[in-house]
């Protein structure tokens, strides 16, 4: 149907969650139970930047300028997390549009809260036609206001805006002229482009007194003018109509974004910079190459796995992505590392296990809860290959069952029974 969300396995959210976080970080906030990230993971550091995944490589100006806006403009970081964990909620049309309406001019205003919230957008679900149809049809301020999320939502994908377009604004036909400029500069922002100087001058030069002393402030300590210039037209619409086109333009890069991605997931590029990551990872780490060697068959899929874990801001959609591209066979040792990473990140060592083998068993079988039945199957199938890593699923499997039914203990107390 259209605009339903499709659940996401725990397990791919759970890789998604421990992406880029140190080993044994994260296990006051995952249950062992059930194998579910509660909480609280906000406040554990990432290893590196803290916004990275896919989006460093080089794959395209829309990531460039998107990730540059999130790592270092003003705008408000809590607010984009906010959007970022509401979006992953939503389950159909009707109520993306109303988060999407109600959060993203929270983020920020002018190009960087456009910008900074087309990036939260993209890492949600997949922005389809119905559902940027149901975020136009839940624009207030009537008439007006729809257009401008068209006009917005168009002109980042591709479109130009010209001042005629602009004609049912209640605004003189002069700031008409720096309002299409200003929506032009933004497209070109967005998309990573250089801005003609000398159509970066005519629209200073249209912009009111205020506008162009704010522009000259920047200038001075060396900003980007650009972007100025843009945030200073943008402020010359009304501020009903200037949240429909902010909207518009957030939801339409967003969809820039998300096209990239795909595009990037199949790239060579992308698959040879993970597997290199991923053995420099490996080759630090014996617990890892003692699970590397538990899928000598799908050794690619597995250096890639880790690889990919390695990096911070990873999205579900991305790890399923790139598991795509990925042959049958690379995909079990692909969710191999995906669940040794998991563990590792979950779970402490324990005590009775002192080998690497056992080790990787252990991290391997704890990480894998939450995923489906197939994979648990391969998953399993690896780890159960080698006598020692056998041990430690014993002790993955008893610590799993013993909080399982300590919980339901604690229910049935509870409830009286």
């Amino acid at each position: 149907m259209f605009g339903i969300h499709i659940k996401i396995p725990t397990f791919i959210v759970n890789a998604a969650k421990t992406a880029g976080r140190a080993a044994h970080s994260v296990t006051h906030v995952a249950s062992v139970a059930t194998g579910e990230i509660g909480k609280g993971l906000g406040k554990i550091p990432v290893v590196g930047g803290a916004v990275a995944g896919i989006y460093d490589l080089g794959i395209g100006g829309p990531i460039k300028f998107a990730n540059e806006i999130a790592s270092g403009a003003r705008v408000d970081k809590a607010a984009l997390r906010h959007l970022k964990s509401q979006l992953a909620d939503v389950k159909a049309v009707a109520p993306y549009a109303q988060t999407v309406l109600t959060l993203v001019p929270g983020v920020g205003t002018g190009v960087s809260g456009i910008i900074g919230a087309s990036l939260a957008l993209a890492s949600g679900q997949n922005i389809t036609d119905s559902l940027v149809a149901g975020v136009k049809d839940s624009i207030p301020g009537g008439p007006v206001a729809k257009s401008l999320f068209v006009i917005g939502e168009g002109v980042i994908r591709g479109d130009r805006v010209e001042a005629i377009a602009l004609h049912a604004l209640p605004i003189p036909d002069a700031a008409k002229e720096v309002v299409a400029s200003s929506i032009n500069i933004t497209k070109a922002l967005a998309s990573g482009k250089r801005v003609d100087k000398i159509a970066l001058e005519e629209a200073y030069k249209q912009l009111p007194s205020e506008g162009r002393f704010a522009v000259d402030a920047v200038r001075s300590k060396g900003g980007n003018v650009a972007k100025a210039i843009a945030d200073q037209g943008l402020k010359l619409v009304p501020p009903q109509s200037r949240k429909a086109l902010q909207v518009g333009m957030a939801v339409g890069n967003a969809r820039v974004i998300q096209g990239v991605t795909k595009l990037a997931l199949r790239s060579p590029d992308l698959h040879n910079s993970l597997a290199t990551a991923g053995k420099r990872v490996i080759m630090n780490n014996p617990v890892l190459a003692s699970a590397q060697k538990l899928a000598p068959k799908s050794s690619h899929g597995f250096v890639a796995g880790i690889g990919l874990m390695a990096r911070t801001a990873i999205t579900p959609r991305q790890i399923i992505g790139f598991r795509k591209t990925l042959s049958p066979i690379d995909r079990k040792g692909f969710d191999l590392a995906l669940s040794t990473h998991i563990g590792v990140t979950t779970r402490k060592p324990p005590a009775k296990l002192n080998s690497p083998m056992a080790l990787a068993g252990y991290y391997a079988t704890a990480g894998s809860q939450g995923a489906t039945l197939r994979q648990k199957e391969h998953i399993v199938s690896s780890v159960m290959r080698n006598p020692k890593s056998r041990i430690g699923v014993k002790v993955a499997i008893n610590q799993t069952l013993n909080a399982r039914l300590s919980l339901w203990g604690k229910i049935k107390k509870y409830i009286g029974v």
